[in-house]
C-alpha cells in the first residue's frame, strides 16, 4: 500500500501585515482494504438507514471493523512521519454520505487544542467508474491569532478515491466540496468515514 505525503512550507500571507502560514501536512494511503472487501463495504453502507436531511449529508452507522484496525496501524506510521508521540489507539468516527448539492462547512475536531483528538482522518467510498464530481475534502493551512489556530486562505485538495484513507493533525480546519451527480442513487453518492483517532 503506497503512502504519499504532501509536505508544506512557511509562507507569507499578503494581507497588509506578514502573518506567518504553517501548511497543514496531509498523508493517504490508496488500496487500504483491497477491491473486494472495500466493494462489499460499500454495498453495506448503501443498505443502511441514515439521517436523510434535505441539502445536508446522511449520516449513518456502519460497522467497519477492518477500516478501524487499518486507521489505528496507519495513524501510528503517520504519527512518528509527522514527529508526534504516541497514540492511545482511541477512534471516534461517523458515516456520511454526501449527494448532489451536499457539501460540509468548514469545521475542526481539535481546534482549541482542549480535545483529544490527534489525527484526524476520513476513509473513502464510492462505486467505480465514480458517478459524481466535486466532493473535495479540504484541508486548510493554519494562521495563529491571539495564541490560537485559525483556517488560513490556502489549503490542500483531496479528491475523493474509492478505498484511500486520509490523515491530518486535527487541529487542522476542513471542509467538504460540493458534490454534482446526474442522478442521486445510494450507489451514486460519496461516502465517507469521517474520525479522529487520539
Amino acid at each position: 500500500m503506497p503512502l504519499s505525503a504532501l509536505n508544506g512550507q512557511m509562507v507569507l500571507e499578503r494581507s497588509g501585515s506578514p502573518t506567518a502560514i504553517m501548511a497543514t501536512p496531509v498523508c493517504w494511503f490508496e488500496d487500504v482494504l483491497g477491491a473486494e472487501r472495500a466493494t462489499q463495504l460499500l454495498r453495506d453502507a448503501v443498505d443502511e438507514p441514515g439521517d436523510d436531511f434535505i441539502d445536508q449529508p446522511a449520516v449513518f452507522e456502519l460497522q467497519a471493523p477492518e477500516v478501524m484496525q487499518a486507521v489505528v496501524r496507519k495513524a501510528a506510521l503517520v504519527c512518528e512521519a509527522l514527529g508526534g508521540t504516541g497514540l492511545e489507539g482511541r477512534i471516534g468516527y461517523t458515516s456520511i454520505q454526501h449527494s448532489a448539492g451536499e457539501y460540509t462547512q468548514l469545521r475542526s475536531d481539535n481546534a482549541s487544542g482542549g480535545g483529544d483528538a490527534v489525527l484526524s482522518f476520513s476513509y473513502f467510498l464510492h462505486s467505480r467508474p465514480k458517478e459524481f464530481t466535486g466532493g473535495q475534502l479540504r484541508v486548510f493551512d493554519l494562521v495563529v491569532r491571539d495564541g490560537q489556530p485559525h483556517p488560513a486562505h490556502t489549503y490542500r485538495e483531496i479528491h475523493p478515491d474509492h478505498d484511500t484513507l486520509v490523515f491530518f493533525p486535527s487541529m487542522a480546519w476542513y471542509a467538504v466540496g460540493m458534490v454534482e451527480q446526474a442522478r442521486r442513487s445510494p450507489l451514486s453518492g460519496r461516502i465517507s468515514l469521517q474520525g479522529w483517532v487520539a
